[in-house]
């Protein structure tokens, strides 16, 4: 018998985005009866009036409404309503492949994991920013790596559990308003308690961001101070900032290195250089609130 997966989306009037996600998981090869969908109204408009009733009816679809609190607060809302034994998270602005729930459930049988995450995909290839985005968050996932192989940080817009560890953790960090750093913050937790976090990149999703240089400046700044937050976090839980994820080289220097191996062209040398500049700034910003 397959696992039974829990799929939760959040979404907050992105109707355009939303219908593009569920035609990508009515295609889901999993078979109908081990799944659920659970789409989360964090406090938007009633996303069903934009749902074709035809595309309602084929999907095991559930509404579940909340207050405006944010993606964390709205997928933990998702999570307690579930009935899966497993959760599988992605975003409105996100279309799994077909075989997304079939590869997680075959590496959550076949291995010793809690969580897994998979891979990102960017359409948009020849754009700068998106591509950009894309090379940061590879980039990351190598170099975050634990010595024992397992990946440190599992993204929210990709990324499963078996349910009873989620609710161990208590699942995301509803103090996190927006989408910056609540998943940074749970997999730390995750980590820290010793459970195990695999990397299964056959479980794909394309993630449809059409990032300008622009917005992609803004969310690394936004970014930035989601990881202030995550500091702050770290803090009142007691947990340290350093587990055993990788610390040589130095994070700047090891992206430098990879960008000059993979013979990066010199703009996008220049917009991960902002960016960096964008996220420090960011953090800094939102030190500077706390004091205020």
């Amino acid at each position: 018998m397959p696992f039974f997966f829990s799929v939760i989306v959040p979404t907050y009037n992105r109707p355009e985005q939303l219908r593009a996600c569920l035609l990508s998981l009515r295609r889901l090869d999993y078979p109908r009866e081990a799944w659920e969908l659970l789409v989360v109204n964090d406090g938007g408009i009633d996303p069903r009036a934009d749902l074709p009733s035809d595309l309602r009816g084929a999907l095991p679809m559930r509404v579940v409404d909340t207050v405006h609190q944010g993606p964390a607060a709205a997928r933990n809302a998702g999570a307690q309503k579930a009935n899966g034994t497993h959760l599988a998270f992605t975003d409105d602005d996100c279309r799994p492949l077909p075989d997304w729930l079939s590869c997680f459930a075959e590496a959550f049988a076949t291995g010793p994991w809690d969580a897994l995450t998979g891979r990102t995909l960017n359409p948009w290839p020849e754009s700068l920013a998106p591509k950009s985005h894309q090379y940061l968050i590879d980039f990351i996932q190598d170099y975050q790596r634990l010595p024992n192989g397992d990946v440190y940080l599992a993204c929210s817009n990709n990324a499963a559990y078996r349910r009873e560890v989620f609710e161990a953790l208590g699942g995301y960090d509803p103090s996190f308003p927006q989408a910056a750093a609540e998943d940074h913050e749970l997999s730390h937790r995750l980590v820290a308690r010793g459970f195990r976090q695999g990397y299964r990149p056959e479980a794909r999703v394309w993630h449809d961001h059409p990032l300008t240089v622009w917005h992609y400046l803004c969310l690394q700044f936004r970014y930035g101070q989601g990881d202030d937050r995550f500091r702050r976090a770290l803090l009142r839980n007691r947990l340290p900032r350093r587990i055993g994820q990788r610390r040589r080289p130095p994070f700047h220097l090891a992206l430098a290195k990879q960008l000059y191996d993979d013979r990066a062209p010199a703009a996008m040398w220049a917009l991960l250089a902002l960016a960096q500049g964008a996220h420090f700034f960011g953090s800094r910003y939102q030190r500077l609130l706390w004091h205020a």
